[in-house]
C-alpha cells in the first residue's frame, strides 16, 4: 500500500471510529468491524489500526476492540472543521479523496 493510500485508508478508519465513538473516548469498537463497510478486509483493518495506534491517534482495549486517544480526537476535529487543511498527520487530501463525511 503507498503512503498516500495508507493515510487516505488510516482516516477512513479513524473516521469510522470517531463517528462510532460519537466523537469520545469512552466507546470501543472492532476494528475489523470498523473497516468492513469502507472496504477493508481483516488484515488492512489491523495494519491501519496498528498504524494509528503508533502515531497515537488510537488505543488497543482488549484483542480487537479500539478506542480514541485524545490526540485522535482531536484530529478527527481538525479534519473536519477544515478538509483542505492538512494536519500532523493527514494531508488535506487524504480526508478529501475519502469523501468528508462519507467514510
Amino acid at each position: 500500500m503507498e503512503a498516500e493510500d495508507k493515510k487516505a485508508r488510516s482516516w477512513q478508519l479513524l473516521h469510522r471510529l470517531y463517528t462510532e465513538a460519537d466523537g469520545g473516548a469512552a466507546r470501543a469498537a472492532d476494528y475489523e468491524e470498523l473497516g468492513q463497510p469502507i472496504g477493508l478486509g481483516s488484515e488492512e483493518s489491523r495494519e491501519l489500526a496498528e498504524f494509528l495506534k503508533g502515531e497515537g491517534l488510537l488505543e488497543f482495549k482488549d484483542g480487537r476492540r479500539v478506542v480514541l486517544t485524545g490526540k485522535g480526537i482531536q484530529e478527527m476535529k481538525a479534519t473536519l472543521a477544515d478538509p483542505q487543511q492538512a494536519t500532523a498527520h493527514f494531508p488535506g487530501v487524504a480526508v478529501t479523496q475519502s469523501g468528508k463525511g462519507n467514510a
